[in-house]
């Protein structure tokens, strides 16, 4: 099913992420997904060496790892097609934890824009409220836990604004 659903969200979305980069060069890369039952998902790292991470249009593929148990499984893919980009555009490992919350608050940002509509508009540009402000630190909490211990200032001004009860349904991410 996992599959199925993936080349469904394929067909109503362009799956190629163009960026140019600082040297003005331009790079083209694509996801290439693959689904498995257990584990969160995520986006591995582009090896421009690797002959075998190039499609046939010359596109570097990033592999990006779906649990199939997650939905909704578009949710899931947007947030990694943010990690699709960033590979693509250079940023590599993350080594650290102020790295891991930059890349992570650009990824939930999106998602929780998704699920945590603005509740305010100022000449028609909407203004992010508290509900999408807790999103994303519920959403860098658990994806940069790993990454993040106490000897961190950034992970210490994260914890106090982490909502209670933060857990991957406060994303809008439930498992079947």
């Amino acid at each position: 099913q996992c599959l199925t659903d993936v080349a469904a969200w394929e067909d109503s979305h362009n799956v190629n992420i163009d960026v140019w980069l600082p040297d003005g060069k331009h790079r083209r890369c694509r996801p290439r997904f693959l689904c498995r039952d257990t584990g969160v998902p995520e986006t591995g790292l582009l090896d421009m060496n690797d002959r075998t991470n190039v499609a046939w249009d010359g596109a570097f593929l990033v592999d990006v790892t779906l649990n199939c148990h997650l939905t909704p499984l578009s949710l899931i893919i947007d947030h990694e097609m943010v990690h699709v980009f960033q590979q693509c555009k250079g940023m590599g490992r993350i080594k650290d934890c102020k790295a891991c919350i930059e890349r992570e608050e650009q990824a939930h940002g999106k998602n929780c824009r998704i699920t945590n509509r603005p509740t305010q508009f100022v000449l028609g540009i909407p203004i992010e409220g508290a509900g999408w402000e807790s999103c994303v630190k519920c959403g860098i909490f658990l994806s940069c836990a790993t990454y993040c211990t106490a000897m961190d200032a950034e992970w210490n001004e994260l914890l106090p604004h982490v909502p209670a009860g933060c857990s991957l349904s406060s994303l809008g991410v439930d498992e079947r």
